[in-house]
């Protein structure tokens, strides 16, 4: 056992080596076939109890297999001989039956009667799995509704993956002509069609070619469906057809071809139709149908021409129908086809000859037809019985049209119904649809008509609407509406006459205006026609020009007339039918004149007497009319006017006799005289009295002040009752009658002689007889009254007048007068000479003067109110002369230039806005919510796109580069906007630079400085500067575009500490005054110029003139060194596309001269040259004096044409009631809608400001004596230094162990002056405005250079922003300021250099604004006048009486009561303490040091030698002129002596010094050499040597 146990685990083990889980064939004793596994189990297993391993399946056995493939074998021999005879053919033949044929395109060309060739292209699908090949060996027969239409071969077709593509072409065989005839008509006009191929085909597949295989499909496909979407591309007539057969016509079509059958069609006629009418044959050349998609045709041919009426109107309407955009069904039938274009094929001329194509004709874009309408005249009717149906009319109306035809068309009648469209809102319709006669010009695109009379029927809710189009046709210069309707025309063509209808219309018309607020209404032929107590009636004719070619009848009208200077009420003027045609106008129009005002009333007929204009303004409202459309235009209705004088002038004295005796002349000085006067009115004038004074050769002569009543007829004359007249009293008349008149009129002591005098006439009348309108008349007559006057009237019985002695003046005077009377008398009662002896005697004796004596008269004493202490003043007492003393001045002629007021020429522009000349449209919306400054000024529209620099999107024509710019404008015009703006907005469109930190941008420095001459243009600069800055957030971005731009400012007398401090953080634009800013350049390290970008010298005339070009010098050679450009600013050039790349230097000013050009020359480079009356002109390196010098000879300086200038010779000692009567008139009550006027007077020194501003406000008020303030004069109240604080110094000797104690003590004392200081400044600012009496309610502000600097700029903005007040200056305050609403400039003293007066008197009529300037003048200064002349600029007089008069009571002609009571109120003014009198006499000698001031030209005007001192005195309220010039005052030390060390003489004694050492003492003292360069127009003080001027030394002749 062990032993087969052995055997039987090495057989196992080699089982398993073998190969584990299998079993070795090799080693088995036996074959394996022998042994079944599966069937039998091993005997060994059951023995040794181990299981028997299992035996393989049958299938996994190998013989299994090879008996598998036995049996195929055999198989596949017997079954597939079987299967390629009998089963593959059967099978093409059900896969070929099973599969689809489809056509995509179906090309015919080169069609016959027999035959056409046809492209292929299509698919086979469901071809079966196997690629295969379908060869057509016989052709295919294509049958159509079981008819056989022909026969056609195809090449062979691939199949692969289940399809096959069939491309291929062949030809056509036509079998069946009249099948295929009918075939083709259907094609054509039905929706699909179905073909059946049949045919036998070989199939070559899997190596065997499969035979007689039956083919039959059918072929579905689209039909042409009568082509049911044709379109007209183009329709035109490109002429006229010959021999008048019609006209020629061109369509471009398109036709839909839904089928996939393409056809070439060559030529194809067809023929058109439109509701029953034929219209004509076209033929498509080259025609050719697409299968699938449009095909374009071009047809052409001939419109015949119709003669038929129902044919003319088919063929009115098709082209009316095309002309309006409208849709047109018209229709076209075929005629022929002819594919090689001679030979017709029958079977497709057929089909085509059965098809009708419906074409819709419309224009494929809007033709517009009639455009650009223009009415060249329009005319409407307002009716108030037919409210808002107004009647329109025109009789010329041009429209261009342009039709889509090149035939003759001449069109003969229109008419129209149309809209009138105003701002989008229909106003009404206009129904012309009557036939008018129209021309045409086909050629020019143009027709002319008319609009006749036509109801324009106003819409109910545009009424409104319609009354704005009414009234902005009225006021405005042009206008533009909206014509909106159909136009008919009857036309003739070439294919008959036709009527064209419906064709619409929308085009703009622009009309001229009536623009009645800019025209000036010419008065003619004023005719005073009659009176009421309530008004005059004036007859006159009125030219209302019209520059438009609107007409307008609107019925009876009644404006209201106001005067135009003083915008109060005049009266009415009554036009009974207003009729406004084109050109002239001249209507016939009653003006009922009452006025309100009793001054104005006078004023106006006065110089309708004396032959002077009197501008008025005519302005309407809604109850001048009764008709509604036109009450909004009226009310808006302002016209200006002049109202002119009788022409020639009239002389309403014709001549007079003066009776007198030497004893009543020189006794009570009075004569009886008798007046001729004529009435050249045409009605009654009743002369109610008089107040006349008369002169003659200027020297006053006497006064006639007589109440009567005369009647004087219309056109009529009468002489006066007996009237007194009254001569002077005093020594100088005495003196003037026996040595100038009696001897120049001998024949007076004698029969009398015939005497010129001059006349100045106030007549109380009533207009229109006895119970006519009230009025005082003022008149003057020169050299021209002819008055026989006798010395040695008889007398009768009445007793001899003793001779009274004559009072006042020297002794020596009043004897000379008393010997000179007697004399006279003893002449003449000796006997009267021969003629010849008095001839002779005439002839031979020499003319005397007298020279006026330099005192006022002395007759007439007041004492009274005189304080005691005021009595003695200069050891002499004060005495009270009258200020109506007999003038002896003689005032020369003088020509002047009289020019009437004009349009505003510094207003803004209408045709520009500031977006349109480049500035940012955020800055612009809050510019205008802030200045409320919307458009441009002439000098603005210039400037600003030149400084914008390349980023400018204007200005084509000015270089694209950053360059120096001079700016030369009249004062007013916005030169600080021109410069501020570009500034600003370049400097916000830097944001969007990458190279600047927007955070930090204040950092980076100043970019811009503006230097000014004064502190408070200045501040007036940095305002504006700050309100510009303020913007709002972007209404883009939400982000705020200037919040890193920071303004600031230095000028002298502000903390320098302050300034420092702003300057160390970064100030990017600062505003500064030359000597400030020329301190921190040279001492604050901390001020960064490196970047500066921009420097403006603004009034450039002005810093030169107030001394500060060697500062202007140092600062540009400071900034020339300083500025680079920091390459960190510049890096990439970012900031240089936006900001200028080099510093650019603006000087700006209102006058150049050459101390101007001079400075542009060394201070700018290559400048352009900007003024607002000549173009942009580059100066090329050199400044032209073309444009920059003002010597030439024509006009130098230009004001604003609305400025009214007016001038008053006035002597001096009127001059301060004329002032004031002036100022009271101004501020007089008047209208409700009246603003308060503003008034600025300019004087000549600080001292006479403070002097008028003193006693305007106190005078005539119970005074009492004030502390004067400290500071209030002199420097600021807190002016301290950046770096030493002012205090108290200890002194040295002061121990240690005191020091602290001493140090206390000096700082409560520094606290208590400080405090003092503070409590001084409150009390003079509670002072800046004050009150008086003498005007009240007005408030009264005071402006000069030695005002404390927080006062100054205190006083500026309270001033600013007052809405009524007089503000008393200097020249401080005539340069570059803003002063808002002022309406009045007084120049009370003359300017010292002619620029100033430009200057100040640009303080009005700014911005287009109206303003007055006013200037003073004594008789010996008239010849100022023709240095004004000369430069250009018109002034007109104003007489001192005119306005004197305005100080009389009520219905009174008496003025000179009033105006010596406030006269004598200034005097006791003065008298009341002796503070008040030292002001008035530093006035005083500041205006006689001012005459230094003048340059050496003017001297032969203002001289000192001209002045009458003692009149001058009563200018500034003394009663005397004092006796000496004061000298400035020496400043005292610490100890209280003066310097040397000397106790200061008590004033009595020094007065008590006799004349020569007083004269000695004067002469050792240094001479004050006055210089004008730095006085800031505040005059020093020198002797009265150098006040005099030079002296002419006369050689002695030798006798």
């Amino acid at each position: 056992m062990s032993s087969s146990n052995e055997k039987l685990t090495d057989h196992q083990q080699k089982q398993g080596q073998a190969s584990p889980g299998k079993t070795s064939t090799e080693d088995l004793p036996y074959a394996p076939e022998e042994v079944d596994y599966n069937d039998e189990k091993d005997p060994m297993d059951e023995e040794y109890g181990h299981a028997a391993e299992k035996r393989k399946r049958f299938y996994k056995t190998k013989r299994f297999w090879i008996r598998c493939a036995l049996i195929t074998v055999v198989t596949l021999a017997i079954f597939i001989p079987l299967l390629l005879i009998v089963i593959l053919p059967k099978l093409v033949q059900s896969i070929v039956n099973h599969s689809t044929m489809s056509m995509t395109q179906l090309n015919m060309t080169d069609a016959t009667e027999t035959n056409v060739k046809v492209s292929l292209t299509g698919g086979i699908a469901n071809a079966g799995i196997f690629p295969a090949t379908i060869d057509f060996p016989e052709p295919i027969l294509v049958q159509w509704e079981g008819k056989t239409l022909g026969k056609m071969h195809m090449s062979s077709v691939s199949a692969s993956g289940g399809k096959a593509d069939i491309v291929d072409s062949t030809t056509f065989t036509i079998v069946d002509k009249e099948a295929f005839s009918t075939f083709a008509k259907a094609m054509l006009s039905i929706e699909d069609f179905t073909w059946t191929l049949t045919s036998t085909v070989e199939v070559r597949a899997v190596g065997r070619t499969i035979k007689d295989i039956k083919l039959e499909k059918t072929l579905r496909m689209l039909g042409m469906n009568g082509f049911n979407k044709v379109t007209i591309d183009s329709f035109t007539m490109p002429g006229d057809a010959p021999n008048n057969t019609g006209a020629y016509v061109r369509l471009v079509t398109s036709m839909n071809n839904p089928s996939p059958i393409g056809m070439t069609l060559g030529t194809m006629v067809l023929d058109m139709f439109y509701s029953g009418t034929y219209l004509g044959q076209v033929t498509a050349k080259n025609a050719v149908l697409i299968g699938g998609s449009p095909s374009p045709l071009v047809l052409e041919g001939i419109l015949f021409r119709q003669t038929n009426q129902t044919d003319l109107d088919n063929i009115s309407v098709l082209m009316s129908n095309f002309l309006a955009g409208k849709v047109t069904m018209t229709s076209a039938k075929g005629v022929s086809v002819k594919p090689d274009g001679v030979n017709a094929i029958s079977w497709l001329s057929n089909g085509l000859m059965a098809l009708t194509l419906n074409v819709p004709l419309q224009s494929p874009v809007p033709l517009n037809v009639i455009r650009d309408i223009k009415i060249n005249d329009m005319g409407m009717i307002f009716n108030q019985t037919s409210p808002f149906v107004p009647i329109a009319s025109s009789n010329l109306v041009t429209a261009g049209f342009k039709l889509p035809f090149n035939i003759t068309v001449g069109m003969q009648n229109v008419s129209n119904t149309m809209s009138i469209v105003y701002k989008g809102k229909t106003l009404g319709d206009i129904d012309a649809a009557v036939w008018n006669p129209a021309q045409s010009d086909i050629g020019a695109g143009l027709i002319v008509f008319s609009l006749p009379p036509s109801p324009l029927a106003i819409k109910e809710d545009a009424k409104e609407d319609f009354q704005q189009f009414v009234a902005d046709l009225t006021v405005m210069e042009e206008q533009t509406f909206a014509v909106v309707g159909l136009a008919s025309a009857i036309s003739t063509t070439p294919v008959g006459t036709v009527k064209l209808t419906g064709i619409p219309f929308n085009s703009n018309v622009t009309m001229k205006g009536l623009n009645f607020n800019s025209i000036n209404a010419a008065v003619t032929d004023v005719v005073v026609a009659g009176g009421t107590a309530e008004m005059i009636t004036m007859n006159q004719n009125v030219a209302l020009p019209n520059p438009s070619m609107l007409s307008v009848t609107g019925g009876s009208v009644l404006l209201t007339v106001f005067d135009e200077v003083t915008d109060q009420y005049l009266g009415e003027l009554s036009i009974p039918n207003l009729k406004v045609a084109p050109g002239p106008n001249p209507t016939a129009t009653q003006f009922l004149f009452h006025p309100k005002n009793e001054t104005l009333r006078d004023e106006f007929l006065s110089l309708y007497l004396t032959g002077a204009v009197f501008p008025l303004k005519v302005v309407g409202s809604e109850d001048s009319t009764q008709v509604g459309e036109l009450k909004k235009a009226m009310s808006l209705v302002k016209i200006a006017s002049t109202a002119p004088g009788m022409m020639p002038p009239p002389k309403l004295v014709t001549s007079g006799v003066a009776n007198s005796n030497l004893g009543t002349l020189l006794g009570n000085r009075q004569s009886t005289t008798t007046v001729n006067m004529i009435n050249p009115l045409a009605t009654d004038l009743f002369i109610t009295g008089q107040v006349t004074q008369v002169k003659w050769r200027g020297n006053f002569f006497g006064e006639i002040n007589a109440k009567y009543e005369q009647l004087v007829p219309a056109n009529g004359a009468a002489a006066t009752p007996s009237l007194v007249l009254q001569h002077p009293t005093g020594v100088e008349f005495g003196l003037f009658l026996t040595s100038q008149f009696v001897t120049t009129y001998p024949m007076i002591a004698l029969a009398g002689a015939m005497v010129p005098f001059d006349l100045d006439v106030l007549m109380t009348v009533r207009v229109g007889g006895p119970n006519g309108y009230p009025a005082t008349i003022h008149y003057v007559q020169q050299q021209e009254i002819l008055t026989k006057m006798s010395l040695f009237a008889p007398t009768g019985d009445a007793p001899v007048t003793r001779l009274s002695k004559p009072k006042g003046g020297r002794w020596k005077d009043r004897v000379k007068v008393v010997k000179s009377v007697k004399r006279k008398i003893q002449v003449a009662s000796r006997p009267a000479p021969s003629q010849s002896q008095q001839s002779k005697e005439v002839d031979h004796t020499p003319a005397r003067s007298t020279q006026a004596q330099p005192s006022d008269n002395y007759d007439d004493f007041m004492e009274a109110g005189v304080s005691k202490e005021a009595k003695v003043m200069h050891g002499k007492s004060q005495v009270q002369s009258s200020i109506f003393s007999p003038d002896t001045e003689i005032i020369p002629k003088v020509k002047t230039i009289s020019r009437p007021v004009g349009k505003p020429s510094n207003a803004p522009l209408n045709t520009s806005t500031f977006t349109g000349i480049g500035l940012d449209e955020d800055l612009v919306k809050h510019m205008e919510g802030k200045l409320r400054v919307s458009q441009p000024t002439i000098i603005q529209q210039k400037a600003i796109p030149v400084l914008l620099g390349p980023t400018r999107k204007v200005g084509d024509d000015i270089p694209k580069t950053d360059t120096d710019v001079i700016i030369q404008a009249e004062t007013g015009s916005g030169k600080t906007l021109t410069y501020l703006l570009p500034i600003v907005n370049r400097l916000i469109e830097s944001e969007t630079s990458p190279a600047l930190d927007l955070e930090s941008k204040r950092a980076i420095g100043t970019l811009a400085i503006i230097m000014t001459p004064t502190r408070e243009l200045a501040k007036q600069i940095l305002q504006v500067l700050e309100t510009l800055l303020s913007m709002p957030a972007s209404s883009v971005t939400g982000k705020k575009r200037s919040h890193w731009i920071v303004p600031g400012i230095v000028i002298g007398g502000d903390k320098k500490k302050s300034e420092k401090a702003r300057l160390r953080k970064g100030v990017n634009i600062l505003v500064g005054t030359p000597g400030r800013l020329l301190d921190h350049l040279q001492n604050t390290q901390s001020f960064n110029v490196q970047s500066l970008r921009w420097l403006v010298l603004d009034e450039a005339d002005r810093l030169l003139e107030l001394g500060f070009e060697e500062s202007m010098t140092a600062i540009l050679k400071i900034l020339d060194a300083r500025v680079k450009i920091a390459a960190s600013v510049t890096s990439g050039n970012d900031t240089t596309k936006v900001w200028p790349q080099k510093r650019q230097t603006v000087l700006c000013s209102a006058t150049l001269s050459d101390e101007v050009q001079r400075l542009a020359g060394t201070s700018l480079v290559d400048p352009i040259y900007i003024s607002a009356k000549k173009d942009v002109a580059s100066t090329k390196g050199e400044i032209p004096s073309s444009e920059l010098t003002i010597k030439d000879e024509k006009q130098q300086f230009s004001t604003p044409q609305q400025l009214k200038q007016l001038y008053v010779i006035a002597q001096a000692k009127l001059r301060l009631v004329t002032l004031t009567a002036m100022l009271k008139s101004a501020f007089a009550p008047k209208g409700l809608n009246t603003k308060a006027p503003k008034v600025v007077v300019f004087l000549s020194s600080c001292d006479s400001v403070d002097f008028h501003h003193g006693i305007f406000a106190n005078a005539g008020k119970e005074t009492k004596k004030e502390v004067s303030q400290d500071g209030y004069f002199g420097q600021s109240f807190n002016d301290e230094d950046e770096d030493d604080e002012k205090k108290d110094e200890i002194p040295d000797f002061v121990s240690a162990s005191n020091r602290i104690d001493a140090r206390a003590i000096t700082d409560e004392m520094y606290k208590a002056k400080r405090e003092t200081e503070r409590a001084n400044a409150r009390k003079a600012r509670a002072q800046l405005s004050l009150k008086g009496a003498i005007l009240p309610d007005v408030p009264l502000f005071r402006l000069h250079g030695n005002l404390a600097q927080n006062l100054r700029t205190d006083t500026y903005f309270e001033f600013c922003k007052a809405p009524s007040g007089v503000l008393f200056a200097t020249d401080v305050a005539a340069r570059g300021l803003d002063l808002p609403d002022v309406s009045h400039i007084i120049q009370y003293d003359p300017p010292s250099d002619l620029k100033d007066y430009v200057h100040r008197v640009g303080r009005t009529a700014r911005l287009g604004r109206d303003g007055e300037a006013v200037l003073f003048l004594l008789p010996s200064e008239v010849k100022y006048l023709e240095l004004l002349t000369a430069q250009g600029l018109p002034n007109q007089e104003v007489s001192v009486t005119s306005i004197l008069m305005k100080l009389a009571p009520p219905k009174s002609t008496e003025y000179q009561q009033p105006a010596t009571d406030i006269q004598n109120s200034f005097e006791r003014y003065n008298l009341h303490t002796p503070e008040n009198m030292a002001s008035a006499r530093g006035a005083f000698w500041a205006f006689v040091k001012s005459y230094a001031t003048h340059p050496s030209a003017e001297k032969h005007i203002f001289h000192i030698k001209n002045l009458h001192l003692g009149h001058i005195a009563k200018s500034f309220a003394l009663r005397e002129a004092p006796s000496d010039i004061p000298q400035p005052k020496k400043k005292k030390g610490k100890n209280g002596l003066r310097p040397g060390g000397r106790e200061e003489e008590d004033e009595t004694r020094a007065n008590r010094k006799s004349q020569k050492e007083r004269e000695k003492e004067e002469r050792a003292k240094p001479k004050i050499v006055l210089k004008r360069k730095n006085d800031m127009s505040e005059f020093a003080v020198g002797d009265y040597k150098s006040l005099v001027g030079p002296m002419l030394k006369r050689k002695k002749s030798k006798k």
